[in-house]
């Protein structure tokens, strides 16, 4: 199976469609979560609006490492998404019952293996990333996408989770280092 999670410009929500390009879940994101909290909360449902799970920034991070926090809808903490740290490529999910890791890059090239339990179960690449012939060639997008492939369709809701996840993390980094750039070149 496949999904292509798709984040909406200007807002915090994307839409989630499958291989026939029918939207699938919707990922809605909250304006106070983003402006007060800085949580980054992000809603994953069906199109029948039943929640599934709630993503959102963990609030206090080590010196190199950004985690995601995401919850099942009875609001119980399922498991966390960290970055692998600061000089590695990839993400762990800690809170599942076997060893989940997201290995190499998805943002360049081939893509990114998901595995569980030492077994790939996924497979994540750029959605702005578009095969041509014989290479992988960059096209023009505003939007973040990301293309999840997996053989178990059980799978594709928790999987989008985690990619929004990853998704807040990476968009946590550009804010800090915009902010990083803008307070040292205030100065100048």
């Amino acid at each position: 199976m496949e999904l292509l999670v798709k984040n909406k410009l200007f807002t915090s929500s994307s839409k989630v469609l499958n291989e026939k390009d029918e939207q699938v879940y919707k990922v809605k994101g909250s304006f106070a979560s983003n402006v007060f909290s800085k949580k980054y909360k992000k809603k994953i449902m069906t199109m029948n609006k039943e929640l599934l799970y709630v993503v959102c920034n963990k609030r206090i991070h080590g010196p190199f490492k950004r985690a995601a926090i995401i919850y099942d809808a009875n609001k119980k903490e399922i498991a966390r998404v960290k970055q692998n740290g600061a000089f590695k490529c990839g993400y762990e999910i800690e809170g599942v019952e076997k060893k989940m890791e997201i290995v190499g890059s998805f943002t360049f090239g081939g893509g990114a293996q998901v595995m569980y339990g030492g077994k790939a179960i996924g497979k994540i690449v750029n959605g702005n990333l578009k095969k041509s012939t014989d290479k992988v060639v960059m096209t023009v997008g505003i939007t973040d996408k990301y293309k999840i492939t997996f053989d178990d369709k059980d799978d594709g809701p928790f999987l989008v989770a985690v990619i929004i996840a990853v998704d807040n993390i990476i968009d946590a980094d550009k804010r800090r280092a915009a902010n990083n750039y803008h307070s040292i070149n205030i100065g100048q």
